[in-house]
């Protein structure tokens, strides 16, 4: 049942919880794993399904209920049967050891606060800071020169 509540409160698409494993008045830390089937290879592009172990990796969280929470992915990596080669498998919701809301929520702070204060408070570098405001400023560029482009208005 925990279980459970602990996947709803993440609102992480195709990512299961396995547990919580340590949950204390300073920190949640929960192991997760993805619930996609097969992977496609990176050299040859076929979709495999065959794993050859697993890495831990730590992800940043948002805070739940004023605590960080770290995530530690049960991040597979497979053997392709055709050309041979390993590859690990990639989740875009995990990009940058961050999930997606931390990043907006860290974004969002380096709007109105400084660097070192942003960083600070939510407890990443300043040069993570740096990387998610240029690659929020890159989306925001290209959605305004879509729709500026002629024939925008109707979709």
């Amino acid at each position: 049942m925990a279980c459970d509540v602990v996947s709803v409160r993440l609102h992480l698409p195709q990512i299961r919880v396995l547990g919580v494993l340590v949950d204390t008045p300073a920190r949640l830390v929960v192991g997760v794993e993805s619930t996609l089937g097969r992977l496609r290879c990176s050299g040859c592009g076929f979709k495999r399904r065959r794993v050859c172990d697993h890495r831990d990796n730590k992800v940043t969280g948002l805070e739940v209920s004023a605590r960080p929470v770290t995530l530690v992915w049960k991040r597979r990596r497979m053997v392709c049967g055709d050309c041979d080669s390993r590859f690990l498998e990639d989740r875009h919701a995990f990009e940058g050891a961050l999930t997606a809301r931390p990043a907006r929520a860290v974004v969002s702070d380096a709007r109105v606060m400084a660097p070192r204060a942003a960083a600070r408070r939510r407890r990443v570098g300043r040069r993570k800071i740096n990387a998610l405001v240029r690659a929020f400023a890159g989306v925001v560029a290209e959605r305004r020169r879509l729709a500026a482009l002629p024939g925008a208005a109707g979709r």
